[in-house]
C-alpha cells in the first residue's frame, strides 16, 4: 500500500516518548483521544479512529472541520488515498495547528474569562 508512496512505516507501541516519532511522522493513524489532538496541534497529517463510545464525538468533530479523515471509507483505503496524495497531508498539516491551539486548559479558561468578562478579549 505505501510503495511508490516514498513513506516509510513504523508501528510504535509503548514509547516512552512519542514526541520524537510524531514530530518526523509523515503522518498517523491514532485513537479518538488526546493523542489525535497532539498530532492535528502539531501539523501530523492523522487518521483517527474511535476505539470506544467516549472517542465518537471527538472523531467526529475533528474530522467535520476537516482536520482529520477517520470518517466514511475502510482504514485500509483511507491509508492508501492519503499515503499516495501528498497535496491532502500537506493540507492536514497546514491546516492542524490552525484547528488546535495547543492552550488546552488554559486556553479555555482564559476564553471562559473573556465571555464573562473577567478579563479583555484578546
Amino acid at each position: 500500500m505505501l510503495e511508490g508512496s516514498g513513506l516509510s512505516r513504523n508501528l510504535l507501541l509503548g514509547i516512552n516518548s512519542p514526541r520524537p516519532w510524531m514530530e518526523a511522522a509523515d503522518m498517523a493513524i491514532t485513537a479518538g483521544g488526546q493523542t489525535m489532538y497532539e498530532l492535528v496541534h502539531m501539523g501530523v497529517p492523522t487518521i483517527a479512529i474511535a476505539l470506544s463510545e467516549d472517542q465518537l464525538l471527538n472523531v467526529h468533530s475533528m474530522s467535520s472541520a476537516e482536520a482529520v479523515l477517520g470518517e466514511g471509507k475502510s482504514l485500509i483505503d483511507t491509508v492508501r488515498d492519503l499515503a499516495e496524495n501528498q497535496k491532502e497531508r500537506q493540507r492536514l498539516s497546514d491546516l492542524g495547528p490552525t484547528v488546535i491551539d495547543g492552550q488546552g486548559a488554559m486556553g479555555v479558561a482564559r476564553r471562559l474569562a473573556e465571555l464573562c468578562g473577567l478579563v479583555p478579549a484578546a
